[in-house]
């Protein structure tokens, strides 16, 4: 009996070092049956009284999520790749293909995948299951939300010192352009999902600035990096579970983190978001986005 491979669902996984691994239709390794696309792993808390039958249900959470892949690898060459690309101790990104729409998640190995027991040879043709552990249990979709948010600058206007430069338009030497740069300023930013979002910030700077930080003042929390920026300066902070990340220009500034720094949030619902420095904050330019996400597909 031929399986039948799974068409609508592929799996493009990257290692942090940048190797990847495919699997799905027209891929080196098929995919026969994929479980765990569902919830995840429930935790539920409660709380009886003796005056009352039954317990009252404070709440529930969605710990995990594990997933169950099955697929073969048809040769030695495939075998060997197979085994070198999932290590136990290699954090896994991947981009999920489900009924045409792009899904994002991170992962572990939460099971080893037998190699030993295929008929006594290892390397003809052998089904395999392949187990996958993701802390964050949420898928991320294609659909981005993005603020801009620091000082506000009005757009550039003219002012024309005569009168014939206001009517023709054309003496450069006799027209003037100025703007209004303002303070920094509170932004709402409303997150349509169901629970907290980790966000994507980018700071850039028109002059200088010292020690910027966004803050949820919602939340009361903020992230603060203790370095100076300079116009071609770009910091990049990445606050969502499994793909933390602060960088400058590319390189790691985690060390650079304030003592009173937290991996901020947007909760669900309205954000009040405010972008600050110590000096200079007026010239600095902030964009935060965050992914829709989905618990099940």
């Amino acid at each position: 009996m031929v399986e039948r491979v799974i068409t609508d669902t592929k799996f493009f996984f990257t290692r942090q070092d940048g190797r990847t691994l495919n699997m799905g239709e027209g891929e080196a390794f098929k995919v026969y049956s994929v479980k765990g696309l569902g919830i995840g792993e429930l935790d539920r808390k409660t709380t009886g009284s003796a005056l009352q039958d039954g317990e009252l249900w404070l709440g529930s959470r969605i710990m995990n999520r594990s997933m169950e892949i099955r697929t073969e690898w048809l040769d030695a060459n495939q075998r060997a790749a197979f085994v070198d690309f999932f290590q136990h101790n290699t954090r896994l990104n991947l981009r999920l293909l489900f009924n045409g729409s792009n899904y994002y998640a991170s992962c572990v190995l939460e099971e080893p995948y037998e190699m030993e027991e295929h008929e006594g040879n290892l390397y003809d043709t052998s089904g395999i299951v392949l187990y996958l552990y993701f802390d964050d249990p949420y898928f991320y979709s294609d659909t981005s939300y993005r603020y801009a948010i620091g000082a506000r600058v009005e757009p550039n206007f003219r002012f024309y010192t005569t009168e014939t430069a206001y009517r023709h338009h054309e003496d450069a030497v006799n027209i003037r352009y100025f703007g209004i740069l303002g303070e920094p300023q509170e932004y709402r930013v409303f997150n349509p999902n169901s629970t907290p979002n980790g966000i994507e910030a980018r700071i850039s700077t028109n002059g200088m600035v010292v020690n910027p930080s966004i803050i949820n003042l919602t939340t009361g929390r903020h992230i603060q990096i203790r370095t100076t920026m300079l116009p071609g300066d770009e910091i990049y902070i990445n606050t969502q579970s499994g793909l933390v990340a602060v960088t400058k220009n590319g390189k790691d500034a985690k060390r650079d983190l304030s003592f009173q720094s937290h991996m901020i949030q947007v909760v669900p619902g309205e954000n009040i978001l405010f972008f600050n420095a110590d000096s200079g904050a007026q010239v600095g330019i902030c964009e935060i986005s965050f992914r829709a996400k989905a618990v099940a597909l």
